[in-house]
């Protein structure tokens, strides 16, 4: 949760156009993005290893979230 809100206000999120698709810039390396799909109480995805494999939800989830309440969100059309 707290990696995320850094996250949020460190890194690009960008969300897609009129969709619930997010791209998150990795915390470690700027040309890497997480494919996030989020809708808050119906779906969330993440490409991620670690919300692969332990099934949790993943600090690129968290910073979907913290980015809409931050206003750091940027909306992209591509």
């Amino acid at each position: 949760m707290g990696k995320g809100r850094v996250i949020a206000q460190s890194r690009k999120v960008y969300r897609l156009v009129n969709t619930d698709v997010f791209y998150v810039e990795s915390e470690s390396s700027n040309d890497i993005y997480y494919f996030v799909k989020f809708k808050p109480d119906v779906v969330d995805f993440c490409n991620c290893l670690d919300s692969s494999t332990r099934y949790v939800r993943c600090k690129h989830r968290w910073a979907c979230e913290y980015a809409i309440r931050l206003g750091t969100l940027k909306d992209v059309d591509r």
